[in-house]
């Protein structure tokens, strides 16, 4: 799956999502996706499989059971293999970050 289709998918579903950033203030929930590099395979001296590094952060105002329930069934729907890294509070924007890898 390519970044733009994960962007449409989740759209799809009923998210507001950015490609790294939004350009302007968004009420949460929110979907940021962020691309940091690739890990490739190699054979021969060549890239034999490109391996990009993308996570998805999922943005609250709280903790909510019920919230991560559902966009982590968004995430199978769309046939996506994830890893719930970390939920972290952000206190001076007073936000919830959750942030999923994508394996």
């Amino acid at each position: 799956m390519t970044i733009d289709e994960l962007i449409n998918g989740l759209t799809e579903k009923g998210y507001k999502v950015a490609f790294d950033h939004f350009t302007e203030d968004v009420k949460p929930p929110f979907v940021v996706v962020l691309d940091s590099g690739t890990d490739n395979q190699f054979a021969d001296n060549r890239v034999y499989k490109v391996n990009r590094d993308v996570s998805i952060e999922l943005y609250t105002r709280q903790k909510h059971e019920s919230e991560y329930m559902r966009f982590e069934q968004s995430l199978n729907e769309l046939g996506l293999c994830w890893n719930c890294e970390y939920h972290i509070w952000i206190d001076e924007e007073k936000l919830m970050d959750s942030r999923y890898g994508i394996n």
